[in-house]
Protein backbone atom coordinates (compact mmCIF):
# COMPACT_ATOMS: atom_id res chain seq x y z
CA UNK A 1 0.00 0.00 0.00
CA UNK A 2 2.60 2.59 0.94
CA UNK A 3 4.60 1.56 -2.36
CA UNK A 4 1.56 2.72 -4.37
CA UNK A 5 1.28 5.76 -2.40
CA UNK A 6 4.72 6.99 -3.15
CA UNK A 7 4.63 5.48 -6.99
CA UNK A 8 1.59 8.17 -7.01
CA UNK A 9 3.06 10.82 -5.70
CA UNK A 10 6.17 10.62 -8.04
CA UNK A 11 4.32 10.53 -10.90
CA UNK A 12 2.60 13.95 -10.12
CA UNK A 13 5.53 15.60 -8.99
CA UNK A 14 7.05 15.01 -12.42
CA UNK A 15 3.83 15.96 -14.37
CA UNK A 16 3.60 19.49 -12.50
CA UNK A 17 6.64 20.60 -13.95
CA UNK A 18 6.07 19.84 -17.71
CA UNK A 19 2.07 21.57 -17.36
CA UNK A 20 3.89 25.06 -15.82
CA UNK A 21 6.54 24.69 -18.63
CA UNK A 22 3.45 24.21 -21.38
CA UNK A 23 1.56 27.09 -19.72
CA UNK A 24 4.31 29.27 -19.80
CA UNK A 25 5.48 28.43 -23.47
CA UNK A 26 2.27 28.58 -24.97
CA UNK A 27 1.46 31.61 -26.58
CA UNK A 28 -1.17 33.59 -25.56
CA UNK A 29 -4.51 33.37 -26.55
CA UNK A 30 -5.38 36.58 -26.14
CA UNK A 31 -2.64 38.83 -28.05
CA UNK A 32 -3.65 41.20 -30.19
CA UNK A 33 -1.42 42.64 -33.14
CA UNK A 34 0.11 45.98 -32.14
CA UNK A 35 -0.39 48.58 -34.29
CA UNK A 36 1.79 50.78 -35.93
CA UNK A 37 2.49 54.10 -34.36
CA UNK A 38 0.74 57.30 -35.84
CA UNK A 39 2.79 59.95 -37.17
CA UNK A 40 2.00 62.21 -34.29
CA UNK A 41 2.72 59.21 -31.67
CA UNK A 42 6.06 58.72 -33.24
CA UNK A 43 6.50 62.85 -32.77
CA UNK A 44 5.70 62.73 -29.57
CA UNK A 45 7.89 59.91 -28.44
CA UNK A 46 10.80 61.86 -30.18
CA UNK A 47 10.41 65.14 -28.67
CA UNK A 48 11.64 64.06 -25.20
CA UNK A 49 11.51 67.31 -23.79
CA UNK A 50 7.70 67.82 -24.32
CA UNK A 51 7.53 71.45 -25.39
CA UNK A 52 6.10 70.38 -28.93
CA UNK A 53 9.27 71.53 -30.84
CA UNK A 54 11.10 68.90 -32.21
CA UNK A 55 15.02 69.12 -32.61
CA UNK A 56 17.47 68.17 -35.35
CA UNK A 57 18.82 66.20 -32.68
CA UNK A 58 15.06 64.32 -31.70
CA UNK A 59 14.61 64.06 -34.97
CA UNK A 60 17.57 62.10 -35.98
CA UNK A 61 16.85 59.67 -33.07
CA UNK A 62 13.21 59.20 -33.88
CA UNK A 63 11.95 60.77 -37.73
CA UNK A 64 14.61 60.42 -40.20
CA UNK A 65 12.69 61.61 -42.83
CA UNK A 66 11.92 64.76 -40.86
CA UNK A 67 15.86 65.36 -40.66
CA UNK A 68 15.96 65.24 -44.49
CA UNK A 69 13.90 68.29 -44.85
CA UNK A 70 14.85 70.22 -41.43
CA UNK A 71 15.84 73.25 -42.42
CA UNK A 72 13.03 73.73 -45.15
CA UNK A 73 10.41 72.90 -42.62
CA UNK A 74 12.50 75.29 -40.08
CA UNK A 75 12.00 78.35 -42.24
CA UNK A 76 12.40 81.09 -40.12
CA UNK A 77 15.51 79.28 -37.75
CA UNK A 78 14.45 78.55 -34.54
CA UNK A 79 16.03 75.23 -34.47
CA UNK A 80 13.23 73.44 -33.65
CA UNK A 81 10.05 71.93 -35.60
CA UNK A 82 6.28 71.96 -34.31
CA UNK A 83 3.57 68.90 -35.89
CA UNK A 84 2.04 71.44 -37.54
CA UNK A 85 4.71 73.39 -39.32
CA UNK A 86 5.99 69.79 -40.54
CA UNK A 87 2.40 68.51 -41.58
CA UNK A 88 2.07 71.91 -43.63
CA UNK A 89 5.04 71.52 -45.20
CA UNK A 90 4.01 67.88 -46.12
CA UNK A 91 0.66 68.80 -47.74
CA UNK A 92 2.26 71.69 -49.23
CA UNK A 93 4.84 69.43 -51.08
CA UNK A 94 2.00 66.72 -51.65
CA UNK A 95 0.45 69.87 -53.47
CA UNK A 96 3.24 70.55 -55.71
CA UNK A 97 3.89 67.02 -56.58
CA UNK A 98 0.26 66.51 -57.54
CA UNK A 99 0.27 69.80 -59.84
CA UNK A 100 3.58 68.86 -61.65
CA UNK A 101 1.54 65.24 -62.02
CA UNK A 102 -1.24 66.55 -63.89
CA UNK A 103 1.29 69.44 -65.96
CA UNK A 104 3.10 65.87 -67.07
CA UNK A 105 -0.15 63.94 -67.51
CA UNK A 106 -1.68 66.51 -69.51
CA UNK A 107 0.79 66.94 -71.77
CA UNK A 108 0.90 63.60 -72.23
CA UNK A 109 -2.54 63.12 -73.29
CA UNK A 110 -2.48 64.41 -77.01
CA UNK A 111 -5.71 63.17 -77.21
CA UNK A 112 -7.20 65.47 -74.52
CA UNK A 113 -10.03 63.11 -73.57
CA UNK A 114 -8.36 62.76 -69.99
CA UNK A 115 -7.48 58.97 -70.61
CA UNK A 116 -3.69 58.53 -71.24
CA UNK A 117 -2.72 55.17 -73.42
CA UNK A 118 -0.02 52.91 -73.18
CA UNK A 119 1.55 55.42 -76.17
CA UNK A 120 1.13 58.59 -74.56
CA UNK A 121 2.59 57.09 -71.74
CA UNK A 122 5.68 56.10 -73.02
CA UNK A 123 6.32 59.20 -74.59
CA UNK A 124 5.61 61.65 -71.77
CA UNK A 125 5.80 58.96 -68.31
CA UNK A 126 8.29 56.51 -69.01
CA UNK A 127 7.40 55.42 -64.44
CA UNK A 128 3.40 55.10 -65.65
CA UNK A 129 4.05 53.13 -69.28
CA UNK A 130 6.66 50.81 -66.98
CA UNK A 131 3.71 50.09 -64.50
CA UNK A 132 0.85 50.31 -66.76
CA UNK A 133 -0.72 46.95 -66.23
CA UNK A 134 -0.95 47.40 -62.75
CA UNK A 135 -2.45 50.73 -62.76
CA UNK A 136 -5.03 49.43 -65.55
CA UNK A 137 -6.26 46.63 -63.61
CA UNK A 138 -9.65 46.73 -65.14
CA UNK A 139 -8.21 46.37 -68.76
CA UNK A 140 -9.71 49.54 -70.07
CA UNK A 141 -6.29 49.96 -72.07
CA UNK A 142 -5.86 53.58 -70.83
CA UNK A 143 -5.62 55.13 -67.13
CA UNK A 144 -6.94 58.31 -65.66
CA UNK A 145 -5.16 60.69 -63.50
CA UNK A 146 -6.96 59.63 -60.42
CA UNK A 147 -6.06 56.25 -61.17
CA UNK A 148 -2.25 57.36 -61.58
CA UNK A 149 -2.33 59.33 -58.50
CA UNK A 150 -4.03 56.43 -56.31
CA UNK A 151 -1.37 53.86 -57.46
CA UNK A 152 1.36 55.87 -56.82
CA UNK A 153 0.17 56.65 -53.76
CA UNK A 154 -0.73 53.46 -52.57
CA UNK A 155 3.41 52.72 -53.61
CA UNK A 156 4.60 55.41 -51.27
CA UNK A 157 2.43 53.83 -48.80
CA UNK A 158 3.86 50.50 -49.14
CA UNK A 159 7.19 51.08 -48.54
CA UNK A 160 8.94 50.10 -45.44
CA UNK A 161 10.71 52.94 -44.12
CA UNK A 162 14.67 52.93 -44.76
CA UNK A 163 16.49 50.97 -41.87
CA UNK A 164 20.08 51.83 -40.73
CA UNK A 165 22.46 48.38 -41.95
CA UNK A 166 23.88 46.85 -38.90
CA UNK A 167 27.86 47.61 -38.41
CA UNK A 168 30.59 44.31 -39.48
CA UNK A 169 33.14 43.08 -37.45
CA UNK A 170 36.44 44.63 -38.76
CA UNK A 171 37.83 42.05 -39.25
CA UNK A 172 35.25 40.23 -41.99
CA UNK A 173 34.79 42.19 -44.92
CA UNK A 174 31.17 43.74 -45.45
CA UNK A 175 28.88 41.42 -47.48
CA UNK A 176 26.74 43.41 -49.93
CA UNK A 177 22.93 43.26 -49.35
CA UNK A 178 21.13 40.79 -50.89
CA UNK A 179 18.32 42.31 -53.42
CA UNK A 180 14.83 42.15 -51.97
CA UNK A 181 11.70 40.45 -54.09
CA UNK A 182 9.22 43.33 -55.31
CA UNK A 183 6.00 42.79 -53.51
CA UNK A 184 3.81 42.08 -55.50
CA UNK A 185 0.70 44.58 -56.86
CA UNK A 186 -2.58 44.63 -54.55
CA UNK A 187 -5.83 46.11 -54.92
CA UNK A 188 -5.51 49.88 -54.03
CA UNK A 189 -7.84 50.36 -50.25
CA UNK A 190 -11.09 52.74 -50.76
CA UNK A 191 -8.87 54.53 -48.36
CA UNK A 192 -6.20 55.25 -50.84
CA UNK A 193 -8.62 55.81 -53.44
CA UNK A 194 -10.51 58.29 -51.68
CA UNK A 195 -7.11 59.96 -50.41
CA UNK A 196 -6.47 60.25 -54.22
CA UNK A 197 -10.14 61.97 -55.29
CA UNK A 198 -9.76 64.10 -52.45
CA UNK A 199 -7.50 66.48 -54.28
CA UNK A 200 -8.21 69.54 -51.78
CA UNK A 201 -6.99 67.16 -48.53
CA UNK A 202 -9.70 68.43 -46.32
CA UNK A 203 -10.98 65.28 -45.40
CA UNK A 204 -14.70 65.35 -47.49
CA UNK A 205 -15.32 64.70 -50.86
CA UNK A 206 -17.36 66.38 -53.43
CA UNK A 207 -19.28 65.39 -56.05
CA UNK A 208 -16.99 66.18 -58.54
CA UNK A 209 -14.11 64.66 -57.12
CA UNK A 210 -16.21 61.36 -56.62
CA UNK A 211 -17.13 61.70 -59.90
CA UNK A 212 -13.16 61.79 -60.80
CA UNK A 213 -12.04 59.24 -58.64
CA UNK A 214 -14.81 57.47 -57.17
CA UNK A 215 -17.47 56.65 -59.94
CA UNK A 216 -19.70 54.34 -58.10
CA UNK A 217 -20.08 56.91 -55.12
CA UNK A 218 -20.95 59.56 -57.52
CA UNK A 219 -23.84 57.14 -58.47
CA UNK A 220 -25.53 56.87 -54.89
CA UNK A 221 -24.17 60.76 -53.69
CA UNK A 222 -27.43 62.27 -53.14
CA UNK A 223 -28.63 58.64 -51.03
CA UNK A 224 -25.02 58.93 -49.18
CA UNK A 225 -24.82 62.79 -48.32
CA UNK A 226 -28.51 62.29 -46.38
CA UNK A 227 -27.76 65.62 -44.70
CA UNK A 228 -27.07 67.61 -47.60
CA UNK A 229 -23.62 69.05 -47.00
CA UNK A 230 -22.36 69.10 -50.18
CA UNK A 231 -19.04 66.52 -49.26
CA UNK A 232 -19.18 63.16 -48.15
CA UNK A 233 -16.32 61.38 -45.76
CA UNK A 234 -14.86 58.32 -45.89
CA UNK A 235 -16.54 56.97 -42.90
CA UNK A 236 -19.72 58.04 -44.14
CA UNK A 237 -19.00 56.34 -47.14
CA UNK A 238 -18.11 53.15 -45.34
CA UNK A 239 -21.34 52.96 -43.37
CA UNK A 240 -23.73 53.40 -46.25
CA UNK A 241 -22.45 51.00 -47.83
CA UNK A 242 -22.41 48.45 -45.04
CA UNK A 243 -26.34 49.49 -44.78
CA UNK A 244 -26.70 48.69 -48.60
CA UNK A 245 -25.07 45.62 -48.66
CA UNK A 246 -23.85 46.69 -51.85
CA UNK A 247 -21.42 45.35 -53.84
CA UNK A 248 -19.35 47.80 -56.48
CA UNK A 249 -16.31 48.36 -58.67
CA UNK A 250 -15.19 51.11 -56.10
CA UNK A 251 -15.40 48.94 -53.30
CA UNK A 252 -12.95 46.84 -51.60
CA UNK A 253 -13.44 43.16 -50.50
CA UNK A 254 -13.24 44.15 -47.45
CA UNK A 255 -13.69 47.64 -46.15
CA UNK A 256 -9.89 48.56 -44.98
CA UNK A 257 -9.54 49.93 -41.47
CA UNK A 258 -6.47 51.73 -42.38
CA UNK A 259 -5.84 55.45 -42.44
CA UNK A 260 -4.05 57.24 -45.28
CA UNK A 261 -0.27 57.34 -44.20
CA UNK A 262 1.78 60.11 -44.95
CA UNK A 263 4.57 59.99 -47.87
CA UNK A 264 7.64 57.96 -47.76
CA UNK A 265 10.19 58.89 -45.11
CA UNK A 266 7.69 60.25 -42.89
Amino acid sequence: MHRQVAIVAVLIAAALPAQAQQRYDAPPSAARHTAPLSFRDRFVAANTTGGGCLTLDQAQRGLPGVVRQFHQIDTEGRGCVTLAAIVSFRRTQNTERQQGLAARFAAANTTNDGCLTRRQAQQGLPRVAKQFDQIDAQGQGCVTLAAVTAFLHGQAAQQPPPQQPEPQPAQQPQQPPSPQPEPRSQRLSLSDRFAAANTTNDGCLTLEQAQQGLPSVAKDFAQMDAQGHGCLTLAEIKAFWLNHGAKRQDQPDALPKDIPPPPTGY
